[in-house]
């Protein structure tokens, strides 16, 4: 009866976090989707969607079999690292902002990457809980280290340098809850940051956005325009906003503001007040995953 109780106010939080996005999303994608596609609704009408799809495979995944799943979870693993090379096969990948990320089937475009994280977790959590003890020892934890460096290889040929990054992150933050030694993860975290700087630094375009983000300001007129105008929103929002559906920088200032720079719109809108709540409610979303964990 506690576990249901703990659970339905996980799934409260959730929804209240999805309907802080779908206010979010509506104030964000209006003007912009009037002007490219001239239905301002379009966007938020195929968030909407997404959002049905999303509660509907959350409802499903109550009845997976999960114990069959975890121990295929290594089979799943490489499976999806394959489908996360799909993006990359000639007329079958759709290229976006020069980076091909997406398959399309049947109309529906879809971001195989995006599957890549759940298996990569259920395959490293399966993983360390067979192993146990011995999970931390140097030669245990090679093959997770296989498993994830052919997971960020997969996403940087995308190339998606942000959600390798974000893997590997996820990838040591498992690695630490399941209690490998420190010095360990202190040897993979220098090699890994060394592979990092080298990815970031071999492509121009990637080593450009590298110094806008450590100085916006210094680039803001090229590779530095939307994290300078982000940070604009943020102050303009001050204490209290400027009320929802008010902001400047979603008429056209701030590109990509209803999906990678959503935060940036919500923050000039609702203010410090308004993200204080948004983090607020993450916090203690998390906090109580972990505890029911």
């Amino acid at each position: 009866m506690r576990l249901e109780r703990e659970f339905a106010v996980m799934l409260g939080h959730v929804a209240v976090l999805m309907a802080i996005s779908i206010v979010a999303v509506a104030s964000a994608s209006l003007d912009v989707a009037a002007a490219r596609y001239g239905d301002a609704f379009l966007i938020l009408r195929r968030w909407l969607a997404y959002w049905v799809v999303g509660w509907a495979v959350l409802g499903l995944s109550a009845y997976a079999p999960w114990d069959r799943l975890r121990r295929a979870s290594f089979a799943l693993v490489l499976g999806v690292v394959v489908l996360a090379l799909l993006p990359l096969v000639p007329k079958l990948g759709v290229r976006i902002n020069g980076a091909a990320r997406w398959i399309t089937l049947g109309g529906i475009t879809l971001q195989p990457a995006e599957f890549l994280k759940p298996a990569l977790v259920l395959y490293l959590a399966h993983y360390f809980d067979r192993k146990g003890d011995e999970g931390q020892s140097g030669r245990a934890i090679v093959p997770p280290l296989v498993v994830v460096g052919l997971s960020a290889v997969a996403l940087l040929l995308q190339p998606d340098f942000g959600d390798a990054v974000l893997l590997v992150g996820v990838a040591l933050a498992m690695a630490v809850a399941a209690g490998v030694p420190g010095r360990l993860l202190v040897l993979v975290l220098v090699l890994g940051a060394l592979a990092a700087a080298a990815v970031a630094t071999y492509a121009p375009y990637r080593f450009a956005r590298l110094l806008a983000f450590i100085d916006p300001w210094a680039h803001r007129w090229d590779s530095g325009y939307q994290l300078a105008q982000s940070l604009l929103a943020f102050g303009s929002g001050g204490l209290f906003g400027t009320g929802v559906g008010l902001g400047i920088q979603k008429l056209f200032y701030l590109p990509e503001v209803f999906t990678d720079f959503i935060a940036a719109a919500w923050a000039e809108e609702t203010g410090f007040i308004g993200v204080l709540a948004l983090l607020g409610t993450f916090v203690v979303l998390i906090v109580r995953m972990l505890a029911w964990a």
